[in-house]
């Protein structure tokens, strides 16, 4: 059954893993503060936001581990892409919601550009190396299950008559 998603929709397959991949880090670093503060926005911009970003990298950059197999070390390093591109992606979005969500300050467009900053640089400084490694080990990993299933269903479909 995997098989046969990953032979339709190989980038859907792949958004979906590494929005799952996303999750995880960003799950067990912020989301404890941001239940406990229950704050909706919070959740938004730091939950949803990167998560959902994650998934369309993973289906725009990942997707080609499912579609064009080269082996584990392509596999890697195009899944250490997803993160770190989805978070430059993400940092802007993040910025100019961050300065929306404040209250009526002038200078919004500064604001927004100085958010976009902090969150990609000291960001980046401090999580980068968890994203390359997240994205990297599921980069592997969806390349190892697209193997898996693709050689099941070879050895399956050679047994029958």
């Amino acid at each position: 059954m995997i098989a046969e998603w990953i032979r339709r929709s190989p980038r859907l397959v792949a958004g979906v893993w590494f929005a799952t991949a996303g999750f995880i880090p960003i799950a067990l670093w912020f989301l404890p503060s941001v239940i406990r503060q229950s704050d909706l926005v919070a959740f938004v911009l730091v939950i949803l936001l990167p998560t959902l970003v994650a998934g369309i990298g993973g289906s725009w950059i990942g997707g080609a581990i499912l579609r064009r197999p080269r082996g584990g070390l392509r596999a890697v390093l195009r899944g250490m892409m997803v993160p770190l591109g989805s978070f430059v992606i993400f940092a802007p979005l993040y910025g100019i919601g961050s300065a929306l969500t404040q209250p009526r300050t002038d200078g919004l467009i500064k604001q927004a550009i100085a958010q976009t900053y902090m969150v990609l640089f000291v960001g980046l400084i401090a999580t980068g190396w968890v994203l390359a490694f997240v994205g990297g080990m599921a980069g592997l990993l969806l390349h190892l299950a697209s193997r898996g299933t693709a050689t099941k269903e070879s050895s399956t479909t050679r047994s029958e008559p």
